[in-house]
């Protein structure tokens, strides 16, 4: 469609005919772009059209996960990352120091060593997903957690992949006997 050509009634069928394939949030996402674009070429083009994505009602989003580890479940996990055999040896404290700051995975993936205040019980995040750097207040076994780690020369605290937690969280999560549980929860 052209945009001289978007209605709102073309706007809802490509809303619900998304909705048939995907989850609500992706639609919700999906209309947002389609409307900055819209809006994007009112503004720095001079299109002359009214934006029909405001007169579309957006589905309705999940709730929030509210999941958490229960005290067995979190003795089970940390006895399914422990490095046995060919688990990766990052893993145990990574998953640490996710429970210990409640981090996102990617944070901790992103964390340098110059960023890491051991004396002063601080690691800076200058880039998070809201996109405003936070100071993160390490706990006395956070610390002991870094304290044990090597520096890699490359001054990232953890060498490990984002792909390579996820396979491994899985992993460990299923090896636990632990339904349900992502790594931020």
């Amino acid at each position: 469609y052209s945009m001289a050509k978007l209605t709102p009634f073309v706007v809802a069928s490509f809303r619900d005919d998304r909705l048939r394939g995907v989850g609500a949030g992706a639609v919700v996402r999906d209309l947002s772009f389609l409307s900055s674009a819209i809006n994007h070429a009112r503004r720095e083009w001079g299109v002359n059209t009214n934006n029909p994505c405001l007169l579309v009602k957006k589905p309705p989003l999940p709730s929030g996960r509210t999941r958490v580890l229960v005290a067995d479940e979190e003795m089970r996990l940390l006895a399914a990352v422990a490095p046995i055999g060919r688990r990766n040896p990052e893993m145990l404290p990574l998953v640490q120091l996710a429970l210990f700051t409640a981090m996102r995975r990617g944070e901790l993936l992103a964390l340098r060593w110059e960023h890491v205040d051991l004396s002063g019980q601080t690691a800076y995040l200058p880039t998070t997903k809201n996109g405003h750097p936070r100071l993160v207040p390490l706990s006395t076994a956070a610390v002991a957690v870094l304290e044990s780690l090597p520096k890699h020369a490359e001054g990232m605290v953890f060498s490990i992949q984002a792909q390579t937690v996820a396979a491994a969280f899985q992993r460990a999560t299923k090896r636990a006997c632990i339904a349900g549980l992502r790594f931020h929860d």
